[in-house]
């Protein structure tokens, strides 16, 4: 009996922890609670400073986007502009080619045009081929009344040279510095019109009939998109009937006394 009350003390009191380890876990135990309570405080704080500091950066976000577009609006309205629409008559399309551009944009166009003309070039490969009409215009300019075939003849095509603003410059000045050598070295010494002698010009200069039809076409989709070119464009107007050709030759012969007078300085 006294073995069963041994065992059984001995059974009981192996689940009892020590009084010292009870007050040491319990001391642990406190500490825990004050380093949690003193943690969650930290979080808090720093959980208040983030969204302190989220307000702050939306609030400078808001303000720099408030200065930009004010920052824009006061660069249109006070920065002195440039009037655009002088350049409307010089620049071919240039309604639709300055829609939603920048001023930067649009002087990258108009340098592109003086250097290389028109930005917008004629891609056919082809031309169609004019019908000789009624049309005042095709009756009386030789020039053009030798590009035009005649009704009832099937369409033909001719082929686009593509030609440049130099090369169209360069044919025109030769067009003329042939034309005023014969007319001084003629018997007659008589002034021929500019339309009567520019296809004589190019077929004699081609040795071709058709390849001086195909250099007319050439010339004339040439002029019209260098049209800026002042050169270009006075030659076009007297070919066309525009403009007298006295005015070509007044010209010249200025500039010829306008270079007498510097070269005698």
């Amino acid at each position: 009996m006294w073995i069963k009350i041994l065992v059984e003390t001995e059974y009981a009191y192996t689940r009892v922890e020590l009084r010292d380890d009870f007050d040491k876990l319990k001391v642990e135990t406190n500490n825990l609670k004050i380093a949690t309570i003193l943690l969650n405080a930290k979080f808090q704080e720093l959980l208040d400073n983030c969204k302190c500091l989220i307000d702050q950066t939306t609030e400078i976000l808001a303000d720099r986007n408030n200065y930009y577009f004010e920052w824009e609006s006061n660069r249109n309205i006070l920065t002195p502009r440039p009037d655009w629409d002088k350049c409307f008559h010089m620049v071919p399309n240039w309604k639709t080619l300055s829609i939603d551009k920048t001023s930067e944009q649009l002087v990258d166009i108009i340098i592109n045009e003086i250097v290389h003309g028109n930005t917008t070039q004629n891609n056919n490969e082809y031309f169609s081929m004019m019908t000789r009409d009624k049309n005042e215009l095709h009756e009386k300019n030789m020039f053009f009344k030798q590009l035009c075939m005649n009704p009832g003849i099937e369409e033909k095509f001719i082929k686009n040279r593509y030609m440049r603003r130099r090369i169209t410059g360069l044919l025109i000045k030769d067009i003329w510095s042939n034309k005023l050598f014969n007319e001084n070295h003629s018997e007659n010494k008589a002034n021929i019109k500019l339309t009567d002698y520019v296809f004589d010009y190019l077929t004699e200069k081609f040795c071709s009939k058709e390849i001086a039809i195909e250099i007319g076409y050439n010339i004339k989709d040439a002029c019209n998109r260098y049209r800026n070119s002042y050169e270009i464009n006075l030659f076009w107007q007297i070919l066309t009937g525009q403009m007298e050709e006295n005015v070509y030759h007044y010209e010249m012969k200025e500039f010829a006394r306008i270079l007498q007078y510097l070269i005698k300085l």
